[in-house]
């Protein structure tokens, strides 16, 4: 197995070994590919350090979508809304460069860049909230308020909307990759298909309207 843009790479490397004397054929993987197809991520400077993420719950499958760039835009918007401080963000940041700049291995240079989307996202969430190293004279210049001061049961409906919100897109990948992997019944009639996905959505708007009622 090669990547299907290393195919004319081979051919050129081949040709050099045997002196143009070999016979290569190539077929991409289908359906009827019986052996499980290996996946290679391959992301720019700014996504590649979020296969990290990726790889700790385990490699997509080669039918299956890609995550990378759902896991990144979450995992960035999510950091900042829990670690919302400016001050605190700008620190990180600030170590993050270091890491970027001064690091050997690329392991310590993806950990930067990491570092930089989740301290840049704290500042922009501390911003908003008017946090600045917690101090309390600050939270007078907020674009909006600290929510933890606000009305308890709105943050607590802000953060189960966001749980939703989360779920549904999980829900909704995983669906799309049973279809893409050719498992329509799957892609139904499991508990995370369509109709578990319904169920899901049906109840909350049971719940939803009995609050209401």
């Amino acid at each position: 197995w090669i990547p299907a843009g290393e195919v004319a790479t081979l051919e050129n490397r081949m040709g050099e070994i045997t002196d143009g004397r070999y016979a290569l054929e190539t077929t991409l993987p289908d359906d009827s590919t019986e052996e499980q197809v290996p996946v290679l991520l391959k992301h720019s400077r700014l996504l590649r350090p979020f296969e990290m993420l990726i790889s700790t719950y385990g490699l997509p499958d080669y039918q299956e979508l890609e995550p990378t760039l759902f896991v990144a835009l979450s995992y960035i918007l999510m950091f900042g809304m829990m670690f919302g401080d400016a001050g605190h963000g700008m620190v990180l940041a600030a170590c993050s460069l270091g890491a970027l700049f001064a690091g050997r291995s690329k392991r310590l240079k993806d950990l930067g860049v990491l570092l930089l989307f989740g301290g840049l996202s704290s500042v922009i969430f501390g911003v908003v909230y008017g946090s600045y190293f917690g101090m309390e004279s600050m939270k007078k210049y907020a674009l909006w308020h600290d929510p933890l001061e606000g009305n308890p049961i709105q943050l607590m409906y802000g953060a189960i909307g966001i749980g939703v919100v989360m779920i549904s897109l999980g829900l909704i990948l995983n669906i799309i990759n049973r279809f893409r992997c050719g498992d329509v019944i799957g892609g139904i009639l499991d508990k995370f298909g369509l109709v578990g996905l319904l169920f899901y959505w049906g109840a909350l708007f049971l719940l939803l309207r009995g609050s209401v009622i």
